[in-house]
């Protein structure tokens, strides 16, 4: 699989909340390479070499989701938070 594949695969994943689909193929594909654990929703890889350097990819594979509560006679909808993002950063 290349990695434009794995990036459709991972774009395509459920990770809102504590939905954990992206995080386990993420995990799936990371195995690959690489010793690994899941904590929660956090993978952690970790490969050994022959060098000093040690170097950490970092990545968010979260989503920001709501849940839509209500949907008024105009069509507005009302909605609450899915997941523990935080409020304030939604204008940005």
């Amino acid at each position: 699989m290349d990695i434009k594949d794995i990036l459709f695969e991972l774009s395509a994943a459920v990770s809102a909340g504590p939905l954990s689909e992206a995080s386990d193929i993420a995990l799936k594909r990371l195995s690959e390479y690489a010793d690994c654990e899941q904590n929660g929703l956090t993978v952690i890889g970790k490969m050994k070499g022959k060098s000093d350097y040690t170097i950490m990819l970092d990545a968010h594979i979260d989503e920001i989701a709501f849940t839509v509560t209500d949907i008024d006679n105009e069509g507005f909808l009302t909605v609450a938070k899915c997941g523990g993002f935080d409020l304030r950063g939604l204008p940005a």
